[in-house]
């Protein structure tokens, strides 16, 4: 009864902190993206000339429909657009997102579609392709870059070449355990910082939305209740710091697909996985785990990017739309779906002798190896005039503010 209560007085002290934040946003214009974008080129003479060439959807493609989600409160940003798609061009862009049709984070993904097309009165039609039927999640980037996709939904550590600064927040034990948190240090830090504008809004795509998964544990069919039972542990985790982190705590890291999971872990290919609550429910994982971590080794940084040839090609009106319905507060939005699934789907799918816990002295030892790991890798990020060791010590700052502050997450309560 007490874990019942305190779970209610959570949830309705995040509500809370998401409401205001959204209502800042309601009824007002659209705030500008935080770089400037090169201009947009001139609109498109009626019927969408200008934008991207998208393949034949065929079975794997989802377009938007009238179907209600419910994933998204989107009373706080509601307002009239009075736009004409026969003045103002259709267009049709294409969207890979690599979790099933009907996942929770992938219906979100939909829904945000859907809003655009009704905004735009059927002038922006951004049709969903799940499961990699369009890309590999491996290749989502490049295929942004290229145009192939105009919008990918896509897992920031995969790109660290390219994207050095979002990969920070990807550092192992800072403390963005909540993915509402976390996201709100991550745009905290991106409205601040000209380098990380610059990398975000860049010559080829332009970052849409941007949030995390909030902290990431290994979870495992051996019991891991010290720093000694990772040793020789086989896991899967994504590039950079779920590789570096496994090893220095004396794992074997595994690279391997979301797909493909299931019948490592049943045929002991891998001891156990690193990746939220939502792919584990997602992919079925929950069937072939004995025990789930209760510790934040890391974090995710998420987002969704767009190709910056189709966004010019886009007159202002469906821009402004497409803004007002990104940035901050959409992605606060996806944080919070993301964060009602962790408690929701921990809670029905394990039960509480499954979730387990470090001892101290364990964990301590790792929270100080995760900060001379974060220093290593902030030492070797190489942007011209960025100080990345500034931009690490503000995140921790901005994240400890957000502890002071209030912030709780679920996890705490298990």
């Amino acid at each position: 009864m007490k874990r019942r209560i305190i779970a209610v007085v959570v949830v309705i002290m995040l509500a809370f902190t998401l409401s205001a934040g959204l209502a800042a946003c309601g009824g007002s214009a659209p705030a500008p993206a935080p770089a400037p974008a090169p201009a947009p080129a001139p609109a498109p003479a009626p019927g969408g000339g200008g934008a991207q060439p998208a393949p034949e959807p065929g079975e794997n493609a989802v377009r938007p429909s009238d179907d209600t989600y419910e994933l998204v409160d989107l009373k706080d940003l509601d307002r009239a657009w009075d736009l004409d798609p026969d003045v103002l061009g259709r267009f049709e862009f294409t969207f890979t997102t690599h979790e099933p049709l009907e996942s929770r984070k992938n219906r979100f993904c939909r829904e945000w579609a859907d809003v655009i097309y009704k905004a735009t009165r059927g002038g922006v039609e951004i049709v969903n392709f799940p499961s990699q039927t369009l890309v590999t999640s491996a290749d989502a980037l490049a295929a942004t870059q290229m145009g192939t996709a105009d919008f990918a939904w896509t897992i920031g550590p995969n790109w660290v070449a390219q994207y050095p600064i979002l990969g920070m927040f990807n550092y192992a034990t800072m403390g963005m355990d909540a993915p509402t948190m976390a996201a709100e240090v991550m745009w905290d830090l991106l409205e601040e910082n000209q380098y990380f504008q610059q990398e975000m809004y860049n010559d080829m795509t332009r970052v849409v939305l941007m949030y995390s998964t909030g902290g990431t544990g290994l979870h495992t069919n051996p019991r891991v209740e010290k720093l000694s039972d990772y040793q020789g542990l086989k896991c899967r985790v994504l590039p950079g710091t779920g590789v570096d982190m496994l090893q220095k705590l004396g794992g074997s890291p595994i690279n391997m697909g979301p797909p493909d999971m299931y019948d490592a872990l049943q045929k002991g290919v891998i001891d156990g996985y690193a990746i939220d609550w939502t792919g584990i429910t997602a992919f079925k994982l929950n069937e072939v785990t004995n025990y789930y971590s209760t510790h934040s080794l890391w974090q995710t940084p998420m987002m969704i990017i767009m190709n910056q040839n189709a966004w010019n090609s886009l007159p202002p009106e469906y821009q402004e739309v497409i803004n007002y319905y990104s940035g901050r507060n959409m992605s606060i939005q996806h944080s919070w779906i993301w964060e009602v699934e962790v408690y929701e789907e921990s809670q029905r799918l394990a039960t509480p002798d499954q979730f387990l816990t470090l001892d101290d002295a364990s964990w301590s030892a790792i929270v100080e190896m995760g900060k001379e790991y974060n220093l290593e890798r902030a030492a070797a990020v190489k942007v011209p005039g960025f100080d990345a060791m500034a931009f690490l010590n503000r995140i921790y700052d901005v994240t400890q503010k957000y502890h002071d502050a209030g912030y709780v997450y679920y996890q705490r309560y298990w």
